[in-house]
């Protein structure tokens, strides 16, 4: 069996018997009331929530490491096979010794800071989660700094979009900062930092 990556959304399952199908199917299959995957990409079903499509054998991206898992744990041999195009800014990604306690200035990142730093530069997507105080405007300033690419940042609320702003630019990552929120639209900034609300 091997899993595809076709997009940054999707993966396909090739190479897969009926007995595997039907076992992933169940195995990805969730009762409705569970939150935590209800509006994640499944159908809802008899009470049941599918995060597996059987007939085109699909799944969401986020869900490759779980079913991965799933197929080691039962002993089903498989593997994945990214099929996407290269990364063109995957040369300008810093190598993970770059990355120290004095990366950025004016500060000196703690070692968890430092960790989760160099392991977003290591994967496409990801969650960081940190208690009140913990320096996570911080980390996404050296997440920026160590990717260097066009970088879209969303925050919930309108006072984290300029904090985020004025510490990115405090952190020397980006000279500009654009902003996307409140009327202001970026102005071909690397950077941009914005609201969810303006997006809508």
């Amino acid at each position: 069996m091997q899993f595809t990556i076709v997009n940054n959304t999707h993966f396909y399952v090739d190479d897969i018997d009926q007995q595997s199908n039907d076992f992933l199917w169940n195995q990805m299959t969730f009762e409705d009331t569970n939150s935590r995957y209800k509006n994640n990409g499944g159908r809802s079903w008899q009470n049941k929530i599918r995060k597996y499509d059987y007939v085109n054998k699909k799944c969401l991206l986020t869900f490759l490491p779980r079913m991965y898992h799933i197929c080691k744990t039962n002993n089903l041999h498989c593997n994945v096979h990214d099929a996407r195009d290269p990364w063109k800014y995957a040369d300008k990604v810093l190598h993970e010794s770059q990355i120290n306690k004095d990366f950025l200035p004016k500060i000196s990142l703690e070692d968890y800071q430092i960790e989760a730093i160099r392991k977003a530069t290591k994967v496409d997507y990801g969650i960081i989660r940190a208690t009140t105080g913990a320096g996570k405007s911080e980390m996404i300033a050296g997440i920026c700094k160590a990717i260097n690419c066009p970088t879209v940042i969303l925050a919930d609320m309108t006072v984290v979009v300029s904090q985020l702003k004025e510490r990115l630019e405090l952190r020397a990552v980006e000279e500009e900062i654009g902003l996307f929120y409140a009327g202001e639209k970026p102005n071909g900034e690397r950077i941009v930092v914005g609201s969810i609300q303006s997006l809508a």
